[in-house]
């Protein structure tokens, strides 16, 4: 998606196994989108929160930060990511 490549992931904190990360979407120089990752385990993450901005549902953003945090686990060794999932999606 074009729209995509406009878009840049940031990683706001970054911490050792133990601690959690928090990446960021920017678009147009606003924040429209976080994730939580947590690193429970040596060799396990964990998506602990994810929200996008409801006007840029359904572009691709949710799936970037995934991605992005699939990338930051292999690169810390994990070979497994869990998802915690809390009530209902708002759409």
């Amino acid at each position: 998606l074009l729209i995509l490549s406009q878009a840049t992931v940031c990683l706001l904190v970054g911490r050792a196994i133990g601690a959690a990360s928090a990446l960021a979407i920017k678009f147009h120089g606003e924040y429209i989108g976080l994730l939580s990752l947590d690193f429970p385990y040596p060799n396990n993450s964990n998506i602990y929160w994810m929200g996008v901005l409801r006007e840029h549902h359904g572009k691709g953003f949710g799936k970037r930060l995934i991605k992005e945090a699939c990338f930051l686990s292999v690169k810390k060794g994990c070979s497994s990511i869990t998802v915690e999932r809390f009530g209902q999606s708002i759409l």
